[in-house]
């Protein structure tokens, strides 16, 4: 897809403050909310249980019934109260990564009103570490690989990267990378090559990256 430069450009000059996060999290709730049977039909790791679209979905839910009335501008308060949405509603083993994975982010921006650069790479940074934290047995070829090799990819282009905008762009390229990469054929067992999608999917409707990317893109 084509760049939308000049839609960039506008969004550059706004600060990603509390009210920004709260609208990204807001797209990525619904974004998985209208794919949820397509993530549990996809759904394989650790059981084929199917339920995985469900419970990413009530997780998040909760996650937004904490922030939905708020108006803070503070990205810290809002993030804090977004993921204790999360973590008092975690359903099944995606929605405690996912909380976990937003428990870290929250760490990151605690103390910031806005979101630059170095708060996003280092409250990615935490995500990970959080997350693999929570997990007695981390997998890999999960939503965790994911989590992981996006951080890497923020963290190494921190040095470069003009922006905040910048680093969400590497976010996302690292995002699918990390599902194309680490599950590219069909010589790995064959709940891998389907359980990207799902690692994928949970990751990006969790953090908003995907829904985010799209800010930068003509529809």
């Amino acid at each position: 897809m084509a760049i939308d430069t000049a839609r960039l450009e506008k969004l550059r000059r706004r600060p990603i403050d509390g009210l920004a996060f709260k609208r990204l999290m807001e797209a990525g709730l619904t974004w998985l909310r209208t794919n949820q049977q397509v993530v549990n039909s996809l759904n394989v790791f650790p059981v084929p249980d199917g339920d995985t679209g469900t419970n990413m979905t009530l997780t998040l839910q909760s996650a937004w019934n904490e922030i939905k009335d708020m108006g803070t501008r503070h990205l810290g308060e809002m993030a804090a109260a977004f993921s204790k949405g999360a973590l008092m509603g975690a359903r099944g083993n995606s929605g405690v990564i996912s909380s976990q994975i937003l428990r870290g982010f929250s760490r990151g921006v605690h103390d910031s009103a806005v979101l630059d650069k170095e708060t996003f790479v280092r409250a990615l940074s935490e995500a990970r570490d959080t997350a693999y934290k929570g997990v007695v047995k981390p997998v890999e070829g999960t939503i965790l690989t994911v989590i992981k090799e996006t951080a890497l990819a923020a963290e190494a282009a921190l040095g470069s990267a003009r922006d905040a905008i910048e680093i969400l762009e590497v976010a996302v390229r690292a995002a699918d990378e990390a599902v194309r990469n680490f599950f590219p054929s069909s010589n790995r067992r064959g709940w891998w090559i389907r359980a990207e999608k799902v690692s994928s999917s949970s990751w990006k409707a969790c953090c908003g990256i995907f829904t985010a990317s799209r800010w930068r893109r003509r529809r």
